[in-house]
């Protein structure tokens, strides 16, 4: 058994260690600042605190837990999976936890790829104009 948890955690402290740490956010002010200036707004005094950065530090907060529980997920599934030993109803309910979370995690990044993509066009159009 103790064998069993330093081999997990040692395997958890590589995985992690491999893995770099990305701090991507968009830059607010870019297309903001355009649509602001056009539409006769003083864009000078635009800072973090703005609605908008705000709910970029919500969305990306969710984003990360939603990530995080997939993972966990993912993890569940495959141990329940491997200790399964010849159990066919242990086998299904880590195949059904898994394509559910695959499901999900699709879903999330489908709908933030479809969000991020018609604001960013609407962004656009509106610097044209």
């Amino acid at each position: 058994m103790l064998k069993f948890f330093s081999i997990t955690i040692i395997t958890i402290l590589f995985t992690l260690g491999f893995f770099s740490f990305c701090f991507a956010k968009p830059n607010i002010g870019e297309g903001t600042g355009i649509v602001g200036n056009t539409a006769g707004y003083d864009v000078k005094n635009v800072n973090e605190k703005t609605l908008s950065a705000t709910v970029g530090k919500v969305i990306e907060a969710v984003l990360a837990m939603i990530g995080t529980i997939f993972f966990a997920l993912t993890v569940y599934a495959g141990l329940l999976w491997m200790t399964a030993r010849g159990k066919d109803e242990q086998v299904e309910k880590a195949t059904k936890i898994f394509q559910t979370s695959v499901i999900g995690l699709v879903i999330v990044v489908g709908a933030y790829s479809i969000t991020h993509y018609v604001l960013k066009a609407v962004f656009a159009v509106s610097a044209i104009n």
